[in-house]
């Protein structure tokens, strides 16, 4: 069977960032024939959650909403989401995490497995003295092509990688990573489809990359999330533990 291998990341700002302390690389594994209607719900709760907003803008005319690249360009993006910026203000907490519950219930109803590389940014710097980040990048690349490579041999499968739209630099070394694993890895080589940032199975990479590493950052004593932190666990607990296969970094 093949599968389509939805990739995201986060805390990809090299050892600086200290207000992203995991580096995360990830995706959702999905097959052929789960694809076309896991799409069709995503893209049913994103029309609910863009009608939802529209409805409370006041001045603006609805004919001329999407004129403004919020709504033209309109996704799910998991952080701005939960953290209400911009329009998604619009919302209470409760429908939030609602939609972003309604979302992940999909994955486990499917039983889709999530494929990850998680790192500790603090302990490999202290560990391997490294000063550039580049090398943490290719390690956590590298051990998420694992991970999904072993998840697939385990099944008999074969996947290809579909990514978020990210730097020129991280896509190079992403797919440089991809086309140069060893003969008889699962994992197409040339078959990439890159910064695919409106498609619906990437969104979902994006909400599953974000609640993954709030649950992490928990899990290793590290800075909590501004707001509800408790609920991002409990999106973890309740939706995704039992479906990732995860390579971490302590």
């Amino acid at each position: 069977m093949l599968q389509g291998i939805y990739s995201d990341e986060s805390g990809n700002n090299g050892f600086g960032d200290t207000n992203q302390p995991v580096l995360y690389y990830g995706g959702i594994l999905v097959p052929m024939d789960k694809q076309a209607n896991l799409d069709t719900n995503i893209e049913a709760i994103k029309n609910g959650v863009f009608t939802k907003i529209a409805s409370k803008i006041q001045g603006i005319p609805k004919k001329d909403l999407l004129q403004i690249s919020f709504f033209r360009d309109f996704e799910i993006h998991s952080r701005d989401f939960y953290e209400g910026d911009s329009f998604y203000s619009k919302l209470k907490f409760a429908e939030m995490f609602s939609v972003l519950e309604d979302i992940l219930k999909l994955v486990k109803s499917n039983n889709l497995m999530v494929c990850a590389s998680v790192i500790n940014k603090i302990s490999y710097k202290n560990d391997t003295g490294d000063q550039k980040h580049r090398k943490m990048h290719e390690k956590g690349y590298a051990e998420f092509l694992n991970v999904a490579n072993n998840t697939l041999d385990a099944n008999g499968h074969y996947g290809f990688v579909v990514s978020d739209e990210c730097r020129d630099d991280e896509a190079e070394l992403f797919t440089s990573k991809l086309r140069n694993q060893p003969t008889g890895h699962r994992i197409y080589p040339h078959l990439v489809i890159e910064k695919s940032h409106c498609c619906n199975l990437v969104q979902l990479a994006d909400i599953i990359a974000f609640v993954i590493t709030g649950y992490y950052w928990n899990q290793l004593g590290l800075r909590q999330r501004k707001n509800n932190n408790q609920q991002v666990i409990d999106l973890y607990n309740n939706y995704l533990h039992g479906n990732v296969n995860i390579w971490e970094y302590k």
